[in-house]
Parts: structure tokens; C-alpha cells; sequence
């Protein structure tokens, strides 16, 4: 919030901008004056105008010395500088306006013309001087022009009644221009104070978003240390657990009853569900502690490929799915480790949500970038699903039953953990989707250069 004494310091400062160059001009245009008008005014008025003229001078020179020393400050100190500085504008005007009527009479054309043009460049001048106090410029043009108007309206001279009627039109327009003026200024001033309204405010939004991102990264330091003791502690106990059920499987062996054995098994299954929740667990604390780092190198996709096809065939072949790879003569620079847990995510993902169809695999080069695709042609996500599948914990909820169970299990962390890696290789992650007819996700990476042929020479001949 802007407070008056601001509003008061604008008007001041404004004041004190046009001080020096006032006085200035003020002095020269004395000078003037009193050098056109020499020998022709009587002694005793001249002297007097001036020394009177003089005095006032030296009051506005001596508040505009002491203005920076003094009177800034307190509000009360800031007013009594205006009033006693307006004191001295407005009696240096009715100083203007006695010369008219003391020196006009005893001029010629020249000496005439001159003082008129002087008073009158004074008026103009006190426009952006005078902006903000309006109550000081009409009074000021008041003391300069209505004696100027009153001297010339008394000569009774031929002409001097249109002239003093001329007068008294640029008496009217001057004022019209300070109004305008003020208005102009005033805009000013409230876009400053607006300006300075959003800047404050800036800075109090700016702290705030501050202290929220610095709680924010407090909060992700307590989940990742939380994650990892958590993990870590319950690992061990874990591991004795499927040993345990390992132990428990042998020893009941072929011959046991039939719901026993299932029992047993699905012990087992969930223990290898749990020992891969924890090591997904494990995966994104590395990664946000910062324990994941990226070595690129080239690396060709046929190798890849091949461990990929190696191990997700005999998924996709229970479920009924081709599973295809294309592109593998392609060459991608960047951590290969990385690349092939990403692209193994989103393919698990693939064969997971897919029921009828098939999952491809495709290297596609974009100029040198190269774009590793996984298509499949399962149940798809839907459009306000898209980003908030690479939160941790979030899985889609499709509208029919699960594809399989034991297919469906995991707490949603597999396209976490790919994004994450996505960002420590720095490599844009695409996703493209339609309810009902499939996925594709993409990874772009650079281009690499495939390994240089070695030549072996011929054997030398005996």
C-alpha cells in the first residue's frame, strides 16, 4: 500500500527537479531585462525590482541547497519545504508581473516585446515545474499575467485593448495546458505506484514460492531417506521370508494336498512381488539421491534387442501376443544401461496392459536423433490420464476387470522410475495414446556412430 508521504515525496522531488534550471533561467532572464530596460525606468523602481527580486532568488536558491540536507524525512518537514519553496515560485511570479507594470510604460516596441516574451516563457516553464499543484500554477499565472493584462488594458493606447484581450486568451489556454499537464502527470505517478504495488507484491509472492519449494524439497529428502531405511530395514527380513517359504515348498513336495501346494505357491509369488516393490523402491531413491549417473557412449540396438526379445518372448507368447523388433541395425548414443531399463519398463508395461494384437519395438532415426518406440495395441490411457501416470503410486483405473491379476500387481512406480531415468539422460519422453486402441511411448536420443571395420592383414608368406 502506497502511503501519502510517498505521494508528498513525488510531488517535492518534482519541485526540486526544476529548481536549479529555474533559477537559473530566472537570473538570465532578469538580465535580460534590466539591461533593455536601463536609463529608461526610473532609478528608485529599478533598484527596488531588483533588489526585491534578488531577495526572492536567494530564499529559492538557499531552500534548494538545504532541501537534500534537511527537510527530507518526516512528512511534516516534507510539506513545510513545499510551502515555503511554493512561497518563493509564487513571489517571483508577482515580481514578474510588477516588472510588466513598472517597466512596460517606458519601453519601446523592442523593450515591450522582449518583457512580454520574458514573463510569458516564465508561465510556460512552470507547466511541469507547477504539475501537481494547481492551486500554485493558476496563482502563479495570475500574478504574472493580470497586472500584465491590467497595464496594458490602462495605456489607452492604440491597440492595447485587443492586446490585453489577446493576454487574457493565452491567460486561459495556459491554465487549460497545466490542467492537461497535471492530468498527464498524475497518470504517471499512479503507474509508479502501481508498478510499485506489483513489485512488492512480487516479492512477497516470490518468498512465498520460496518457502514452498524449499518445504517441498524438505518433503522429498524425508520420502527418499524415508524409502530407503524402509527399504533397507526391511529387506533382510524379507529375504529369511522367502527362504522360509523356499523351505517351505521343499518340504511338502510333490505328493501334498492340493490346496496346500497352492497356498505355498502363491506364498512365493507374493514374496517375488514384494522382493520387486522393493527393489522399485530402492530404484527411484537412487535416482532422486542422486545415485544414478549417466555414462553415454554408443552403444548398438541389436544387442538390446536381443536381451529384450530374450527375455519378454515367452511372456508374450502365454499371452497370445506378437512381439516384434525393428530397427535394430540403429546406433544410439547415450548410457545403455539406462536406455534398456527404460525401454524394459515400458515394454513389461506393453505386454501387461495388452490382451489381443501385439507389441512392437522400433528404432527410427529423426535427422541425428534417434527415437526408441514401444507400440502396443492394448487398453490405452486416457487423456486426463496421460501426465499423471508418471506419478509414483498412480495407476490408470480401466472401466474393465483386470486383463490378469497377477499381470495387474505393482504400486505404480515402473513409469516413475522411466521418467526419472528420462531426465538423468536428458532425453524427451513422448506419449501417445487412444482408449481402446493402443500405446506408444517414445525416447529420443542422439544419433551414435556405429564401431569402424578393422582391416587384418594377410599372413606373410613363408
Amino acid at each position: 500500500m502506497i502511503r501519502r508521504t510517498d505521494s508528498l515525496v513525488d510531488q517535492v522531488d518534482n519541485l526540486h527537479a526544476f529548481a536549479r534550471t529555474g533559477l537559473v533561467g530566472n537570473v538570465v532572464g532578469a538580465v535580460v531585462v534590466l539591461a533593455l530596460y536601463r536609463g529608461l525606468v526610473p532609478r528608485p523602481e529599478e533598484l527596488g525590482w531588483a533588489l526585491a527580486f534578488c531577495a526572492a532568488l536567494g530564499l529559492r536558491a538557499a531552500l534548494a541547497i538545504t532541501y537534500q540536507r534537511r527537510w527530507r524525512g518526516s512528512e511534516e518537514r516534507l510539506a513545510r519545504w513545499r510551502d515555503l519553496y511554493l512561497g518563493g515560485v509564487l513571489t517571483t511570479g508577482a515580481l514578474w508581473g510588477l516588472s510588466v507594470w513598472l517597466f512596460y510604460p517606458h519601453g519601446g516596441e523592442l523593450e515591450r516585446t522582449a518583457i512580454l516574451l520574458t514573463v510569458y516563457s516564465f508561465c510556460i516553464s512552470a507547466v511541469p515545474a507547477l504539475a501537481m499543484q494547481r492551486g500554485a500554477f493558476v496563482a502563479f499565472v495570475a500574478f504574472t499575467f493580470v497586472p500584465m493584462i491590467a497595464r496594458i488594458a490602462a495605456m489607452q493606447v492604440p491597440g492595447s485593448w485587443p492586446l490585453a484581450g489577446i493576454l487574457l486568451l493565452i491567460f486561459g489556454i495556459t491554465v487549460m495546458l497545466g490542467r492537461s499537464y497535471q492530468r498527464s502527470f498524475a497518470r504517471v505517478l499512479a503507474l509508479k505506484r502501481r508498478s510499485q504495488q506489483l513489485l512488492q507484491q512480487l516479492h512477497v509472492e516470490k518468498a512465498a514460492a520460496d518457502q514452498a519449494r524449499r518445504e517441498a524439497e524438505t518433503a522429498n529428502r524425508s520420502k527418499t531417506q524415508f524409502f530407503a531405511a524402509a527399504s533397507h530395514d526391511l529387506r533382510q527380513p524379507l529375504h529369511a521370508l522367502g527362504l522360509f517359504a523356499e523351505a517351505l515348498r521343499q518340504r511338502v513336495g510333490a505328493g501334498a494336498d492340493v490346496e496346500v501346494a497352492h497356498l505355498v505357491h502363491s506364498i512365493n509369488g507374493s514374496v517375488d512381488a514384494l522382493e520387486g516393490l522393493f527393489s522399485e523402491l530402492l530404484d527411484i531413491t537412487r535416482i532422486d539421491s542422486g545415485g544414478v549417473e549417466a555414462r553415454p557412449e554408443h552403444f548398438p540396438c541389436e544387442a538390446m534387442f536381443a536381451r529384450l526379445k530374450l527375455h519378454f518372448e515367452p511372456t508374450a507368447f502365454e499371452k497370445g501376443l506378437a512381439l516384434h523388433f525393428h530397427g535394430a541395425r540403429h546406433v544410439g548414443f547415450a548410457d545403455p544401461v539406462l536406455v534398456e531399463r527404460i525401454v524394459r519398463n515400458l515394454l513389461s508395461n506393453a505386454i501387461r496392459y495388452t490382451a489381443d494384437g501385439g507389441v512392437v519395438v522400433a528404432a527410427r532415426t529423426r535427422g541425428d536423433r534417434l527415437r526408441l518406440e514401444v507400440w502396443d495395441t492394448g487398453l490405452g490411457i486416457r487423456e486426463h490420464e496421460q501426465e499423471r501416470i508418471f506419478d509414483e503410486f498412480y495407476q490408470v483405473a480401466y472401466d474393465a476387470p483386470p486383463l490378469d491379476p497377477a499381470q495387474r500387481k505393482g504400486l505404480g512406480l515402473g513409469l516413475a522410475i522411466v521418467r526419472r531415468l528420462a531426465r538423468v539422460i536428458e532425453a524427451p519422453l513422448e506419449l501417445r495414446s487412444t482408449p481402446g486402441r493402443g500405446t506408444v511411448f517414445a525416447l529420443t536420443i542422439p544419433l551414435g556412430r556405429p564401431p569402424r571395420p578393422t582391416c587384418r592383414r594377410a599372413p606373410r608368406s613363408a
